[in-house]
């Protein structure tokens, strides 16, 4: 086998484990970013109750942003190691090489520009090339270890996504297939109230009434208590206390006339 062919095929392999790492290292940001992206708007969508206006944000950011790192880590890189192939990077990776696969392939594209001028010193640069490409294994210029960490990162967050979709609490578990799947399909969400209690009831005059309100699917942050006293136009509002168990409490001390709430 002539020394160019074998030449060519080393640099071959030495192409597909620097495309190989592209890939690696782009999935890996592809797949943090939708994780960190979705996991945001859901924790917000949960405090807001989910709204329309919130969520289809929220989506066009997920596009955009998973667009954005494709396009930057995927697309580009792949482009230009097609383009140039890779002989910047592998001079990069092995400066033995001092020059001598740059100087190879810009007489190797001559010779495919003009076939009937091949450069006499092509045959003697790729032998004199591989002599060092020997010593000099792509394996260990472009490691397993360096393209199996940023897979595995990928396989994480993908992971966490997929389990966060299937197994994750209730509203975050909503959450996220709302996230991504709520734009083509309904009842993504759980049903969304307030639950309060007590309901209608009496208490004696001059008594303390305790109400309890807590939220199901979504999770606010805050809440407040809306009152219309007996001879009163209008609404008064004050702040819910957190309460232990996610939910929201509220004392009407010294109730002395019918109250509405």
């Amino acid at each position: 086998m002539k020394a160019q062919t074998r030449l060519e095929e080393y640099l071959r392999g030495f192409r597909l484990r620097l495309r190989a790492l592209i890939l690696a290292r782009g999935v890996a940001v592809l797949c943090a970013a939708a994780l960190a992206v979705t996991l945001l708007a859901v924790m917000i969508g949960t405090r807001q109750a989910f709204p329309d206006g919130l969520m289809n944000g929220a989506r066009l950011f997920l596009a955009l942003s998973l667009g954005a790192v494709a396009a930057l880590l995927l697309i580009r890189p792949l482009q230009v190691l097609r383009r140039t192939r890779g002989v910047a990077d592998i001079e990069k990776r092995a400066p033995d090489f001092d020059g001598r696969i740059e100087t190879y392939d810009e007489l190797a594209r001559g010779k495919r520009h003009d076939p009937r001028r091949p450069s006499p010193f092509l045959g003697l640069l790729a032998e004199d090339a591989l002599r060092l490409a020997r010593a000099i294994p792509a394996a260990l210029r472009v490691r397993s270890r360096e393209i199996a960490i940023p897979g595995a990162l990928a396989a994480v967050a993908l992971g966490v996504l997929v389990w966060f979709a299937a197994y994750g609490p209730d509203n975050w578990r909503y959450g996220v297939r709302h996230v991504w799947a709520g734009w083509v399909m309904a009842d993504t969400l759980p049903p969304q109230r307030i639950v309060v209690s007590p309901g209608d009831g009496a208490v004696r005059r001059g008594g303390d009434l305790a109400i309890d309100a807590r939220a199901e699917g979504f999770d606010p942050v805050a809440a407040e208590v809306f009152a219309l006293f007996e001879g009163s136009e209008d609404w008064e509002s004050a702040p819910m206390l957190t309460g232990d168990e996610d939910d929201f409490e509220f004392t009407f001390y010294a109730v002395r006339e019918p109250v509405r709430y």
